[in-house]
């Protein structure tokens, strides 16, 4: 399993070059226009679904692929009227889009599809960003918790990582300069929060033994979801706790940053980081390169977001039809398991995946031999496969709305030195 990640991780940068961006001698209706993250779509599966579409259809159609960097750039275009037959940006933007009716309902047939191969835990998650599940399909999903190097991070230094706190606390002075943090101050905001409402949530899951009482699921979803200004303002409001608890850690973490960490992380040197906050396909990613040597991801006790980046059709699409074929297509087990290994998340058939796992455990390979890191099997797999009491203290974050902006510049003050508490 692992030369095949490995081998479609290398092909991105093949697939980034070669895929045309004209619709060519097809024409605009016989090409579909889709727009994605530049490293979640393996080239053959486009090429494989081209095939299959004159197959079903008797028709031939062109795939034409544009790239974004941010779910910004995504509402920017759509906004903008671009002509886009489908798209995959993440779970809070799809509620925005929603809300702006900048989105078309799924043929009915997508959606019966995935209620029949996806699986039951997420769909209740996804009633966040789309409440009808007529609007999306999910394409990647994961999580997000804390990488760490086992070289270095080792006895009871190892037991902080249970919280949040290994990357907020000021008091855990080992940490010091080697703490990254995301410069998304989405994914920053929803940590820092984890880890400031720690307290709350101990109790709400009676010391965090039991995640499905009804007051832990409460104030987790409130946490991720809830931008209302009577939360977020005031002294005690959640905009300036997490802006003084980012002030009093600013001086003393290694960086932000987006996807440097990960290839520093890898490198181990003295003057890299040793933790930080990461994305699970992220840190599947680093560990496999490793074989087990080095780097570890784990899940605070506190609890962890849920990211899912999910296929959707806006209203300015001309081909509908061949999207939700697509959509379709990509529910097919083989493509699944492509798309899973491809871009080393969860795809949207549950039994596929659950095969997968199944194949990873099984380990003929030999991936998990001998590892020096003696966590790395548990750590890879809840990296890659989330498990089910994983996501009973996991929650979508919702649409920030204005407030998204208010943090992103509070993040920048921060970083320059310039932000000040009720700034």
């Amino acid at each position: 399993m692992k030369k095949k990640i490995i081998t479609a991780i290398m092909a991105f940068v093949l697939m980034f070059t070669v895929i045309p961006n004209l619709t060519g001698c097809y024409g605009r209706s016989r090409t579909l226009v889709l727009h994605s993250w530049g490293y979640f779509i393996d080239h053959s599966t486009l090429r494989d679904f081209e095939a299959w579409f004159l197959e079903e259809t008797g028709e031939r159609v062109r795939v034409s692929v544009s790239y974004f960097d941010s779910n910004e750039m995504v509402s920017r275009n759509l906004g903008d009227g671009h002509s886009i037959d489908l798209v995959n940006p993440s779970d809070y933007m799809i509620q925005s889009l929603i809300r702006r009716n900048l989105l078309q309902e799924l043929d009915a047939k997508v959606v019966n599809r995935f209620n029949e191969v996806g699986y039951d835990m997420l769909m209740n998650l996804t009633e966040v960003y789309d409440p009808t599940g007529r609007f999306s399909v999910p394409y990647i999903w994961g999580t997000y918790g804390i990488m760490y190097d086992a070289r270095k991070i080792t006895g009871t230094n190892r037991d902080l990582l249970n919280s949040w706190g290994a990357l907020f606390d000021t008091s855990h002075t080992m940490f010091n300069n080697q703490v990254t943090l995301k410069e998304s101050i989405r994914d920053t905001y929803g940590a820092a929060l984890l880890y400031l409402y720690r307290e709350q949530l101990y109790t709400a899951s009676n010391g965090f033994t039991d995640y499905t009482l009804p007051a832990y699921r409460e104030l987790l979803e409130d946490l991720f979801q809830n931008f209302s200004d009577s939360v977020m303002t005031g002294e005690n409001g959640r905009y300036q706790r997490v802006g003084r608890l980012l002030q009093a850690r600013r001086g003393t973490i290694h960086s932000f940053e987006i996807d440097a960490g990960k290839s520093q992380m890898l490198a181990g040197g003295a003057q890299d980081p040793s933790l930080g906050l990461y994305w699970s396909v992220d840190a599947g990613w680093a560990m496999q390169q490793t074989n087990g040597t080095a780097l570890g991801y784990i899940i605070p006790e506190e609890g962890t977001n849920v990211w899912v980046d999910a296929w959707v059709i806006p209203t300015t699409a001309v081909n509908t039809r061949a999207a939700n074929y697509f959509i379709y297509f990509s529910m097919k087990p083989e493509i699944a398991r492509r798309n899973a290994l491809f871009a080393g998340g969860q795809a949207s058939n549950h039994q596929e995946m659950l095969a997968l796992r199944a194949e990873f455990e099984t380990d003929e390979e030999g991936f998990f031999n001998n590892p020096t890191n003696a966590n790395f099997r548990e750590a890879f797999l809840e990296a890659v496969f989330p498990s089910a009491a994983t996501l009973q203290r996991a929650a979508i974050k919702g649409d920030p709305g204005v407030w998204l902006g208010r943090l992103s510049q509070m993040l920048n003050d921060v970083r320059a030195g310039a932000w000040t508490p009720n700034h």
